[in-house]
Formats: C-alpha cells, sequence, structure tokens
C-alpha cells in the first residue's frame, strides 16, 4: 500500500520570543525618532516666533522728535536730616586722675566737660554717635597741630606680663568719664595719656 508523507501545518503556533524583542525594539526606536521630531518641530516653532515678534517690535520703532519744552517746577520738599561731625583732642595730665577706692577695687578716673565735648548735647547723646580713641604711646604734634600716633579705639585692653589695664569710659550729656583699672588692684598713677574725641549727630 503506498502511504502518502503527511504535511502538517500548525496555524496558530506563536512567534519566538526572539522575534517579539526584536519587534519591541523597533517600535520603541521608532517612537524614539517621532519624539525627536516632534522636539525638534516645537524648538523650531519657538525661534520663528521670538523672530517674528522682534521684528514686528523693531518695525515699530520710528524716529525720535525734538526734545518737548521742560516741565514746571516741582513743590518743594521737606529738608533733610544731613549728617554733622565733630573732633576734638585732649590730654589728661598724671596729676588730673582721680582714685577711686571702690570698696578695695581701686581705679583711675578722669571727668571731661566744657568746650572739649561741647556738641556731646542731650540730642547727640541719644540719637548720635561717639568714638573715643587713645594714644597709648604718646604723641607728636605737628606744625598744624595735628597729633600723629597709633591710635587704639576704647575700650582699650593692655596685657602686661604680671596684670592687664584696660581704659573704658561712659558719657552722659556734656560729660565723659574715663576709668583706667589694673587686674592688679596696684594704686599706680596711669600717667599723661592724650584722647581723641569723635562725636556724629
Amino acid at each position: 500500500m503506498l502511504r502518502l508523507s503527511e504535511s502538517r501545518t500548525n496555524l496558530f503556533a506563536l512567534p519566538s520570543v526572539s522575534n517579539f524583542m526584536k519587534c519591541e525594539a523597533l517600535n520603541t526606536q521608532l517612537n524614539d525618532s517621532t519624539t525627536k521630531r516632534l522636539n525638534d518641530s516645537t524648538k523650531n516653532m519657538k525661534k520663528l516666533l521670538f523672530i517674528a515678534i522682534t521684528a514686528l517690535l523693531c518695525a515699530c520703532v520710528g524716529p525720535e522728535g525734538p526734545r518737548g519744552p521742560q516741565g514746571p517746577q516741582g513743590p518743594q520738599g521737606e529738608p533733610g536730616e544731613g549728617t554733622n561731625w565733630n573732633v576734638s583732642w585732649f590730654t589728661v595730665d598724671s596729676d588730673s586722675w582721680e582714685l577711686v577706692n571702690n570698696e578695695g577695687m581701686p581705679y583711675y578716673k578722669y571727668t571731661i566737660t566744657g568746650k572739649a565735648i561741647a556738641n556731646l548735647d542731650e540730642y547727640t547723646a541719644r540719637e548720635g554717635l561717639l568714638f573715643l580713641y587713645v594714644y597709648p604711646y604718646g604723641v607728636e604734634e605737628d606744625e598744624q597741630g595735628n597729633f600723629k600716633g597709633d591710635q587704639a579705639l576704647l575700650p582699650y585692653n593692655r596685657y602686661y606680663k604680671d596684670y592687664s589695664c584696660i581704659i573704658d569710659y561712659e558719657f552722659y550729656p556734656g560729660e565723659i568719664s574715663i576709668y583706667v583699672t589694673r587686674s592688679d588692684d596696684k594704686l599706680e598713677n596711669p600717667g599723661t595719656y592724650t584722647f581723641r574725641l569723635v562725636t556724629l549727630w
């Protein structure tokens, strides 16, 4: 008996995994390409829109005419407050210091009033500024009467081998008190000091 060979084809066979992955990669590549073209198109549209707006604005600017007459003077405003300042120098001799016992914690004090601090009124003491400098190593006076030398802003603290010395001050309207205090509580006179006073109001 003649036997024919059977040839059957499975019409419902699933595609292989490799073919499926190839399709997915191709689909992703197509999506990326489409997105890139859309982004490039959007950028080009923005550039064209910017150029069109710039050209339109430039086309609207015409030649300027002559300057018109000056307007009337405005009303007078309230006067402002300026800044005033004064600089003065004064020297305290060794005999001018007052020794204050202060219950076993002695210090030397000098109080200055009068012309040297004439600008230290109630307004300056309340609203202004006051700076006091000392020449710790002495001063030299030039031909114009100006003092030259190293200066230190008070309070001034100086350290020595066995003790320290501080120079500070307090001020009130019409009065400045300067204090010299040693850490070892010795009653040694401070000597002569020159000070520079700066007031602003």
